[in-house]
């Protein structure tokens, strides 16, 4: 390292020298300035980490997640030790706009996977599974184009389809009652019975601008052989209502219907820290596609009791098949 003396031995007492050195002063004071000021900014920086870390953004309703707690990482579970098992699959469909088109892209979806997965019990669909989300022409007038009352004729031909392939189904569809909507999930047995519905009651402001109304909590439960399941929607998921009610009734697996990207960091840690939370698997669909300003990757996944994924798929249309399992 340069120093003053160093520069004192090499110019000696000429002019330059003298003059140089109010500008040697002036570097050096800087550099010491500069040091300081890069350590507070260093300081401030890992104060700032720590808090994100370990501080849980306060959202009145919402159980929120620290980042700390997004990196745990566990490892999957055995499910071959388990006693129970039961396959199921999630979704994800391609997003359309024409409600028909969308029936008949579930039919077919089911067909092609009890062909290639004959012994699934459970198939998992998306949020308003029939038709466009978020359509910002036509807003409330196309969401009542493409509402089904449950029981309707949707819920009667996914009916039909269940009884014939013997296997549950899920679906996303945005429920009409009255003159009221609501974003909505229907379950059917192999018998093509109606056994559950859950009505979204954490909505996105999109739910608000499309006309739908806040449902009341609710929390309906259902049981496939000795696996208990409990049923959300998107946000609703997040609310720890939902979660303490759900961890009371010690659910199995929740199956969770979605319309979003899913953060960042999940595809890189294969980590869902919400199924800890809730203590059961989760069970996510999705869908595919443009829908306007909004692009869905079609993100879907299964994650176990501790959070961790055993499989997913980041993009595209199609499904995965998981065993779970349970003691």
């Amino acid at each position: 390292m340069l120093t003053l003396n160093a520069f004192a031995e090499f110019w000696g007492s000429s002019d330059l020298y003298s003059e140089l050195i109010p500008i040697i002063d002036k570097l050096f004071y800087m550099r010491r300035k500069l040091k300081h000021r890069l350590i507070i900014v260093a300081l401030v920086i890992l104060v700032f980490l720590g808090y994100t870390l370990f501080k849980k953004p306060n959202v009145p309703d919402l159980e929120t997640l620290s980042l700390q707690e997004w990196f745990r990482c566990p490892s999957p579970v055995s499910v071959d030790k388990m006693p129970n098992k039961m396959k199921v699959v999630a979704t994800s469909l391609q997003t359309m706009a024409s409600k028909d088109s969308s029936l008949n892209q579930i039919i077919g979806l089911c067909k092609k996977i009890m062909h290639n997965e004959p012994d699934t019990r459970l198939i998992v669909f998306g949020e308003a599974s029939l038709g466009i989300y978020f359509n910002s022409v036509n807003l409330n007038k196309y969401q009542r184009s493409i509402a089904e009352s449950i029981p309707g004729k949707a819920t009667d031909t996914l009916g039909k389809v269940a009884r014939q392939l013997r296997v549950y189904l899920a679906v996303g569809l945005i429920e009409k009652a009255g003159d009221s909507l609501f974003n909505s999930m229907v379950v059917l047995d192999t018998a093509g019975n109606i056994i559950a519905r859950h009505r979204k009651s954490f909505l996105h402001d999109y739910d608000v601008q499309n006309g739908i109304i806040e449902a009341q909590k609710n929390a309906q439960t259902f049981y496939i052989d000795s696996f208990q399941f409990g049923l959300s929607i998107c946000a609703d998921a997040n609310t720890r209502w939902l979660m303490n009610t759900y961890r009371e009734k010690k659910i199995d697996a929740l199956i969770y219907s979605v319309t979003s990207d899913v953060p960042w960091i999940i595809r890189k840690t294969y980590y869902w820290p919400i199924a800890k939370k809730y203590n059961s698997w989760i069970i996510a669909a999705n869908r595919f596609g443009n829908e306007g300003k909004d692009n869905y990757p079609g993100f879907i996944f299964v994650a176990d009791k501790q959070g961790a994924i055993h499989k997913m798929k980041s993009k595209g249309i199609g499904y995965i098949s998981v065993v779970i399992g349970k003691n």
